[in-house]
């Protein structure tokens, strides 16, 4: 069992190591995160504001004790690590190809927006002609 606070990565660990887990949020978008897991059955969500050594053991005891978190951690395990390629090998590729290509990926690799102007990225230009047609008219 865990017990972390739940930031993204803390969650990804707990998931990938499929261990049953006692989330404290603190702030942003953890509490989103432990509710997350607790809705998974996987996890158990534990307040900063009822913090005391009492209410940590019995969360962490009802957690161990009971044997469908670890099942459901396990199941969602199973769900998480079914890629078809394994995150490392993915890597590998991405940083061969890269390296392949001499540090910079040939140029259909990249969005055209890149390229274009802020007016043009932000789609200003269809804005203004009109604006500037009922400003013309309008004198």
């Amino acid at each position: 069992m865990k017990a972390i606070q739940p930031m993204n990565s803390s969650v990804k660990e707990a998931t990938c190591s499929s261990v049953p887990s006692v989330f404290m949020p603190m702030f942003a978008e953890q509490v989103r995160n432990g509710w997350m897991a607790k809705h998974r059955g996987y996890a158990e969500v534990f307040s900063k504001h009822d913090l005391t050594a009492d209410n940590l053991r019995t969360t962490m005891k009802r957690v161990l004790e009971n044997k469908s978190f670890a099942s459901n951690a396990a199941r969602i395990t199973t769900f998480f690590n079914d890629k078809v390629m394994h995150p490392l090998e993915e890597g590998a590729h991405y940083v061969n190809r890269l390296l392949k290509y001499g540090g910079r990926m040939p140029e259909f690799f990249y969005p055209r927006a890149i390229t274009r102007d802020y007016l043009t990225y932000l789609n200003l230009d269809l804005f203004m002609i009109p604006l500037l047609a009922v400003i013309i008219v309008s004198y």
